[in-house]
């Protein structure tokens, strides 16, 4: 946490596919809440 705001160099390795397991994370949750509420209409065949 101490270069949060630094913007200078690449990301190693580990931070881009942690970066990339959190979104998937938050993208599986979202997708479960909407599911759930019911206004995410997913059709696999018609």
């Amino acid at each position: 946490m101490k270069h949060y705001a630094s913007f200078k160099g690449r990301a190693s390795r580990a931070e881009f596919w942690y970066f990339i397991l959190y979104w998937i994370i938050f993208y599986v949750v979202i997708i479960i809440i909407d599911t759930t509420i019911g206004s995410f209409n997913y059709v696999i065949f018609d």
